[in-house]
């Protein structure tokens, strides 16, 4: 019998927001998670920033781009069988929960 490891579908803050202790936070989740749980497999789903030097971009993107692509790519690992964790780095970014279930 073939042992599904989780996925963790991690969820940064947007470097457009530029707040470096948070990205040190992510570092270092991400090396915990390698030197703990080495099997289980970690996806950044932050999505692409493009948008964020145009006036309302960041928020556009942080508002509705990220839950949609929460979502999908919830979805997307759902359908493998393996049912993805969603790992929000920051509480500001909160409302990436309701876009998706379980959380940590």
């Amino acid at each position: 019998m073939a042992v599904n490891h989780p996925i963790i579908l991690l969820a940064p803050v947007l470097r457009a927001e530029k707040w470096t202790s948070i990205d040190l936070h992510k570092a270092n989740t991400l090396e915990q998670y390698a030197r703990s749980a080495p099997d289980w497999r970690v996806v950044d789903i932050a999505p692409e920033e493009g948008l964020a030097s145009l006036p309302f971009g960041k928020r556009i993107i942080r508002d509705f781009l990220y839950p949609w692509r929460a979502r999908r790519m919830g979805a997307q690992y759902n359908q493998s069988g393996t049912r993805p964790i969603l790992h929000v780095i920051d509480h500001s970014y909160g409302h990436l929960c309701a876009a998706w279930q379980p959380v940590w």
